[in-house]
């Protein structure tokens, strides 16, 4: 049993008491002011590589694949964003394509171009974009550059099963077999490796024209 411990003289605990008395909370309800983020797309000038990466315009983050980004291909990369963000104009991100051929940052533009058609119904476009862009990518040694290239690959893959491309289907089935596909991209490869075999063992159930 716990016993409280008391002075031996009870006035005075009453004076200490007294002296001591409780103080009332102070409570801050004061508004804190925060300055929301800004809902404009924007990115600095000069803009980094890191800045690039981090802008958040497509489906598919961007990358640089097959080289290091100068400064030139990331000013130019920079401008055609700018402009896209503006009026999300696809025309503007092929024309860039066109202007820069070489810049590593086109796998990832053309990458995103096709998600961008696809979306929009214009299949043929999106498959030539998915093409185009595998082969840009296709060899780059870093981690990063190899995942733009391989979600490039595994679109292109599955468009061409969709459409009943078998042949070339199995050609970049096997041209992709070495290559490490992860997560979403691994997904969506092992589909295709199914749909595949389906139009090979089943081809009445895959090519289907007329009423049925």
């Amino acid at each position: 049993m716990w016993l409280t411990r008391l002075p031996a003289n009870p006035s005075l605990f009453a004076v200490e008491t007294a002296a001591s008395p409780a103080t009332a909370p102070h409570v801050n309800r004061t508004a804190p002011s925060v300055k929301p983020p800004s809902s404009e797309f924007s990115l600095p000038d000069p803009a980094s590589t890191e800045d690039l990466r981090q802008a958040r315009l497509f489906a598919e983050p961007l990358t640089p694949a097959g080289g290091t980004p100068t400064a030139g291909d990331n000013a130019a990369l920079a401008a055609v964003l700018r402009t896209y963000a503006a009026g999300k104009d696809p025309g503007a991100l092929e024309a860039y394509v066109q202007a820069n051929p070489a810049s590593p940052w086109v796998a990832g533009v053309l990458t995103n171009l096709g998600l961008l058609k696809f979306q929009q119904g214009y299949f043929s476009a999106a498959l030539a974009d998915w093409r185009q862009a595998w082969d840009a990518g296709k060899d780059a040694q870093d981690a990063a550059g190899q995942a733009i290239a391989n979600r490039a690959a595994a679109e292109l893959i599955r468009m061409y099963c969709r459409v009943g491309r078998q042949s070339e289907a199995e050609a970049l089935l096997a041209e992709t077999a070495g290559r490490s596909f992860r997560g979403r991209t691994a997904n969506m490869m092992a589909e295709s490796r199914q749909a595949v075999k389906i139009m090979e063992r089943q081809p009445a159930n895959c090519f289907k024209c007329g009423p049925y």
